[in-house]
């Protein structure tokens, strides 16, 4: 995603600038239905984890049916006090929070790419005007 965004934002011919202000908005565009879908697959990932979290609780508490125990045994008896203990240390819910934290880093990249981009208008008209006022024109 790096290196795209890397392409699609230089502007390298000043010759060109009415086409790349004219680009402007369909990469506006792009980036914003790639932050919206992972926008929308980081809310999925939490409503995953606070149902998952919900379920590891119930099984670290012994609440959970007993056909969970029979495929997962759980032998012990744990204090409310060090449940965070158990949950932290879950593997399911680790693997979980790394997709969560890096789909938000995503989000928020995409994020600032799209403001990066809103803010290239301004660049390429500074930049036409500067060529103009070298040229004599203004």
């Amino acid at each position: 995603m790096f290196n795209e965004v890397d392409k699609d934002i230089k502007i390298i011919d000043k010759e060109r600038l009415e086409e790349e202000s004219l680009r402007t908005p369909l990469l506006h565009h792009k980036y914003l239905k790639m932050m919206i879908t992972f926008s929308l697959e980081f809310a999925k990932l939490e409503e995953q984890y606070n149902m998952m979290i919900k379920d590891k609780t119930h099984f670290y508490l012994g609440k959970s049916d007993p056909e969970v125990y029979s495929k997962t045994p759980f032998d012990l008896k744990i204090l409310k006090g060090d449940l965070k203990l158990y949950t932290d240390s879950d593997k399911d819910l680790s693997k979980l929070r790394q997709r969560i934290t890096y789909t938000k880093e995503r989000v928020d990249y995409l994020r600032s790419v799209c403001k990066i981009v809103s803010d290239r208008n301004w660049a390429i008209k500074n930049s036409m005007d500067w060529l103009k006022f070298k040229e004599g024109i203004v």
